[in-house]
């Protein structure tokens, strides 16, 4: 009791500093709720808010604790913009707090209160942006973008994200370059989405022209995922030469990187680019890209660059065999199932699966039954069980192909 008597008695921010010092902000911000900040003296509101930044920063857990510092900012700081106290450092704090307030909201997907808290910062801004405040302004307006377009109201969506990129599209700031970036990204991908193919291609190549040579990382893959989709929009309208100019683009620019993503881009443009040639009819330079996707990154690790290489093979597989090159396409075969045979990843074992099956093919075209009927029951054998549900096609293709040359099909795998 005496201890509980004399703590009583201390003045408020005397509490506050102590619990602060010893690092327990949950308790300093209820202390702070608790206070009459009218009464306090304007030198206390100021080191309370700075205070308060602090303690968010500390706990960044998403609590109502956090939430809480947020809303007292923000009150504090309209208390000393009323009273002619709040400088640039102040206006700072207030919009990182309702910033934050958002991204916590946003993260718990209360996403109408996450546009409301990133409204009334973007309301205080209306105009010229603080320079201390610009990029708590963008992240808003990306944000906003985000969850407008997650509820469905994609139009509003391209709105907010126009909004961000003209405020910002000159700006110097890395931080602010990326959110114009992404701005123009994802108002690609939702005007491709609302079947604006050709609008979502002029905001790739717009960010494209833009950022084509950034230095900054994260907008040079924000560069590359554009370039990747502005050639596979173009190639849904089926202007296969310009498609495949977005992926050379994009090879010339990343085509040496080591960044994972910028890999995978690359992996992903040069299957594509690939894809695009064989289907057009051209199988000398489809296999061409093939080999150089295969010499690329034929000792990559990463999961999404090793199913590029094992659908390289499988499909250099194939466009040898329909080029009357048999032996070199099972060859191709034969390397992917050396490579991944092994591999646990479902997507390496479907390429596995049907390497089988066009192997198959390929020695029962050359008349050579035995290793035709081998492949067919090593499917059945390797996928015909409940761990394989998903592969009940190629076991069914295979089965088929076994009772033509007269095998017996349920010998292997599963009843």
């Amino acid at each position: 009791m005496p201890d509980k008597a004399l703590n009583e008695a201390v003045p408020p921010m005397d509490n506050f500093r102590e619990a602060v010092s010893r690092g327990d902000y949950r308790s300093a911000i209820k202390l702070a709720a608790a206070m009459d900040l009218g009464a306090l003296a304007a030198e206390d509101r100021v080191e309370l808010h700075f205070a308060l930044m602090e303690a968010t920063a500390e706990l960044a857990d998403d609590s109502e604790e956090e939430q809480l510092a947020d809303d007292l900012m923000v009150q504090i700081g309209d208390q000393l913009e009323r009273e002619g106290m709040a400088d640039q450092d102040a206006r700072f704090r207030v919009a990182n707090a309702l910033f934050n307030k958002g991204l916590i909201l946003t993260r718990q997907r209360r996403n109408q209160e996450a546009i409301a808290a990133y409204d009334e910062l973007i309301r205080r801004f209306p105009g010229a942006v603080p320079p201390e405040s610009r990029a708590q302004v963008a992240d808003a307006l990306l944000n906003k973008g985000y969850v407008l377009a997650d509820l469905g109201r994609r139009e509003e969506s391209i709105t907010v994200f126009d909004d961000l990129i003209d405020r910002f599209y000159y700006a110097k700031e890395s931080r602010i370059r990326l959110c114009v970036a992404k701005a123009l990204f994802n108002k690609g991908d939702t005007l491709f989405a609302l079947g604006r193919s050709e609008e979502a291609i002029a905001a790739y190549g717009d960010l494209d022209g833009h950022f084509f040579f950034a230095a900054e990382p994260e907008i040079q893959k924000q560069v590359a995922y554009a370039l990747y989709n502005k050639g596979f929009t173009l190639g849904t309208l089926h202007r296969s030469e310009k498609e495949i100019e977005a992926y050379d683009r994009l090879l010339s620019r990343f085509g040496d990187a080591t960044d994972e993503k910028l890999r995978e881009m690359t992996a992903w443009a040069l299957s594509s680019k690939a894809m695009r040639r064989a289907g057009a009819g051209a199988s000398e330079e489809a296999i061409a890209l093939f080999d150089d996707l295969i010499r690329r990154f034929g000792d990559a690790a990463e999961p999404a660059i090793r199913k590029e290489i094992a659908g390289a093979l499988l499909n250099k597989g194939a466009e040898l065999v329909e080029a009357q090159r048999s032996e070199e396409g099972l060859a191709a075969y034969d390397e992917l199932l050396s490579r991944f045979g092994e591999a646990a990843e479902p997507e390496l074992q479907a390429q596995v699966a049907m390497a089988l099956i066009n192997k198959g093919h390929a020695c029962g075209e050359l008349g050579r039954r035995e290793e035709a009927l081998a492949s067919y029951q090593e499917v059945v054998a390797r996928f015909d069980d409940a761990e394989h549900s998903g592969f009940s096609q190629p076991v069914s293709m295979a089965r088929a192909e076994i009772e033509k040359l007269g095998g017996d099909s349920t010998r292997f795998g599963a009843n």
